[in-house]
């Protein structure tokens, strides 16, 4: 998974991205949240683009549901893969 993230408009933002092993992807350090399905919709409905909601793989083979940034998105954006994922990127900031 790659990830970047930039200050952008006053507003930090981040985005992960799929790359398996092989297209130079690294695991990154996440978090795991419950949602109520009956909150789900109006929750999502509050995501802006490029952010959109997909399967994302753990490192235990579970393939939950996550958060993921259209290529696009975040084309241009620093890769910061290697700080471990973007709380330990905020803490070298």
């Amino acid at each position: 998974v790659a990830q970047g993230g930039v200050a952008q408009g006053g507003v930090t933002q981040s985005g992960v991205t799929e790359a398996g092993v092989a297209q130079g992807g690294v695991a990154i350090a996440g978090e795991t949240w419950a949602i109520p399905a009956a909150s789900l919709g109006p929750f999502l409905a509050e995501i802006p683009p490029p952010l959109g909601f997909s399967r994302v793989w753990l490192e235990d083979g579970s393939t939950p549901l996550g958060f993921i940034a259209e290529p696009a998105g975040i084309a241009g954006l620093p890769d910061i893969s290697a700080s471990g994922g973007w709380r330990a990127f905020l803490e070298t900031r």
